[in-house]
């Protein structure tokens, strides 16, 4: 069996959403995790949490294996959600993720998911040392924060793009890291996301607009780690890339109509609408 190893942080989010507040499991070994295990790859979570994290039966629940022990208390946010804009505020950080935990599992691919610098740049070289394939998304390379927590971007070290195969980003988060063209030359394959305006998907040079399916949105959390994972997941697979990047349309779109426990769509459902998106 194919196997991805996810690195970042769990966290607990307060997610507010249409006027209402909850307190839910966040970051990206969640999301990411659940997708790779719904697509059929053999996962691995190497993360940090602390002891007042809640969701362990949750995590067994998924069958994801992890590597997380930590003393400090979990990360955690509040995310203030209205339409395709996001404020989000760092309430708590976890301590850093250790270059040892990912000597704990091996593992076939990789994919760096930070969402508060808890990734040490070390760890991308190291990870790429042993694996086929690596990913990324940038967003917690990308992140600073004010003296109230409050997130906003910085560059990113472009060095690790070296390493990468595979990148997620949005359309904000591409103006800190530099030009489409100068991307391209670097990474294999990237995925940029506009909102509502759809996807820009490059693979080897060659882009293509995919766009997004119309759904309700209930659960807006996780649609981007559902991207890059069922992107990755596809890859590793061995499907085309388009369609791969069709089906992770598909799976994170579908996903916001869903609650967490139910939150990955039947797998029919999402081949069935990136038939429909590859024809587009």
């Amino acid at each position: 069996m194919v196997s991805l190893a996810i690195v970042g942080h769990l966290c607990l989010d307060y997610i507010v959403f249409k006027g209402r507040r909850n307190l839910q499991i966040g970051g990206p070994p969640f999301y990411c995790g659940i997708t790779s295990r719904e697509f059929g790859l053999k996962t691995y979570l190497i993360t940090k949490f602390g002891p007042d994290f809640p969701y362990l039966n949750l995590l067994k629940d998924f069958k994801l294996s992890y590597y997380a022990k930590a003393k400090d208390l979990t990360t955690k946010f509040i995310h203030k959600i209205k339409g395709d804009r996001r404020t989000s505020q760092l309430l708590c950080r976890c301590e850093d993720i250790k270059e040892e935990q990912i000597e704990e599992f091996s593992f076939d691919s990789l994919l760096i998911d930070p969402v508060a610098q808890e990734v040490n740049p070390r760890i991308v070289k190291k990870g790429r040392e042993k694996v086929g394939l690596m990913a990324m998304d940038p967003q917690g390379f990308l992140r600073r924060f004010s003296h109230n927590g409050y997130v906003y971007l910085g560059s990113l070290n472009t060095y690790l793009l070296n390493y990468i195969d595979i990148i997620k980003m949005d359309e904000e988060e591409l103006n800190f890291i530099g030009s489409l063209k100068a991307l391209a030359n670097k990474v294999p394959t990237l995925l940029v996301t506009f909102g509502r305006r759809g996807i820009l998907f490059i693979n080897r040079r060659r882009g293509y607009k995919i766009p997004v399916p119309k759904v309700k949105v209930n659960h807006p959390t996780g649609a981007g780690d559902i991207t890059i994972s069922s992107l990755v997941a596809n890859f590793l697979k061995g499907e085309d890339p388009l369609y791969s990047a069709c089906l992770s349309v598909a799976c994170a779109s579908l996903s916001m109509e869903r609650e967490i426990k139910f939150k990955i769509p039947p797998l029919e459902k999402v081949k069935e609408v990136a038939e429909v998106l590859l024809q587009k």
